[in-house]
Parts: C-alpha cells; sequence; structure tokens
C-alpha cells in the first residue's frame, strides 16, 4: 500500500513539471516587429533586444527599453533627451498581426498593423 502512495505522489510530479513547462511557454508574447498605426502614420518597433523606437502622426521620435510585464501588461521607458526617463504602463493584446496598447493614464488606445 506505502508502495502506490508514493508511486502515486512521483506520477503527480513528473506530470506536473511538463504541465508547468507548456504553460510558461505559453505565456510569451512575440511582439518583435515594426508595427503601423490603423489608420494613421505612427509607426512602432519592437527589437527582439528589449529596444523601441517610435514615431507619432507628428513625427516626433522617442526610443528607450520596453519589457513585458505580463501576457497583457507592457512597460516602456522612454530616454529623453535629457538624461532622464519615463516609464510608460499599457496593457496589450495581440491578436494576428494586429498589436493594440491601451494606456490606462491616458484613457487612449492605439491599434497598430504589422508592417510586411
Amino acid at each position: 500500500m506505502k508502495y502506490f502512495k508514493v508511486l502515486s505522489h512521483l506520477f503527480a510530479v513528473w506530470l506536473t513539471i511538463p504541465c508547468i513547462m507548456v504553460l510558461s511557454c505559453a505565456n510569451r508574447v512575440d511582439v518583435a516587429g515594426e508595427w503601423q498605426e490603423i489608420g494613421n502614420t505612427g509607426t512602432l518597433t519592437l527589437l527582439k533586444d528589449g529596444s523601441f523606437n517610435a514615431v507619432d502622426n507628428q513625427g516626433m521620435q522617442v526610443s528607450g527599453v520596453f519589457s513585458l510585464i505580463s501576457t497583457d501588461s507592457i512597460r516602456f521607458v522612454v530616454e529623453q533627451s535629457s538624461g532622464s526617463r519615463e516609464i510608460i504602463s499599457a496593457k496589450i493584446t495581440l491578436s494576428d498581426n494586429r498589436l493594440t496598447l491601451s494606456f490606462e493614464q491616458d484613457h487612449e488606445t492605439i491599434h497598430y498593423g504589422r508592417k510586411q
């Protein structure tokens, strides 16, 4: 009886490890690439090394680094020309070739399409 109890615990551990591995891989979102704001001229380039470049609809350019906080949250650290940094957080949604950023502090949502 004790043998079967130990065996069932080992089986549970053996089954749990692959499930954790699959779930941890599923949480990764690949946002790297060039994005064009839908209906406008703004662009956003997210590089695999965690850096970004953005140009808004008025031609103002910013750059810095970004990090995915979770599968639905992203943080941008914008490097100002004065040397100071601005942290901007947003909710992120990625569906097919569409990226949506929702900035809660500004109540603004921007939709991007992946550039081909």
